[in-house]
């Protein structure tokens, strides 16, 4: 018999393991497991359709990152988190994380501005830091 990739099943299935409820940011975090014999490796969009179909969220609330694939493939470890709702996930979720998803917009500073910024902040003490930090690149 001839391998033929058409006919194969590209099922792509997740498993929840080390399951967390986190009332203190109001989500539930675990740890996955995705199996996928037959096809490459399935894209966080994928795999945060799959989770919102398993937990009945809005797939802007799930978060996965930290995705890793064995060697030989078939297989791929990561990290999800399931908001309750949008808003908590804006409150509490890492902007970097929310800028991939397209939640909020990348900051663009110049390197030298963030340069001049950080010194300033190392120079103040106590709750001036945070004022100097919120100004941005006002004095």
């Amino acid at each position: 018999s001839v391998f033929n990739k058409t006919n194969m099943v590209k099922e792509v299935i997740v498993y929840c393991r080390k399951f967390m409820r986190n009332i203190l940011f109001n989500r539930a975090q675990m740890a996955i497991e995705v199996y996928h014999p037959n096809a490459r490796n399935p894209s966080r969009k994928s795999i945060r359709e799959k989770l919102s179909s398993i937990y009945k969220k809005d797939e802007a609330a799930i978060v996965v990152y930290g995705l890793k694939t064995q060697f030989g493939g078939g297989k791929t470890t990561g990290f999800a988190c399931v908001y309750d709702d949008l808003d908590s996930r804006k409150k509490y979720d890492q902007r970097h994380q929310m800028v991939r998803d397209g939640l909020a917009e990348k900051i663009v500073k110049g390197r030298k501005a963030m340069k001049e910024l950080k010194t300033r902040v190392k120079k103040a003490r106590g709750t001036e830091k945070a004022k100097i930090r919120n100004a941005g690149g006002k004095k």
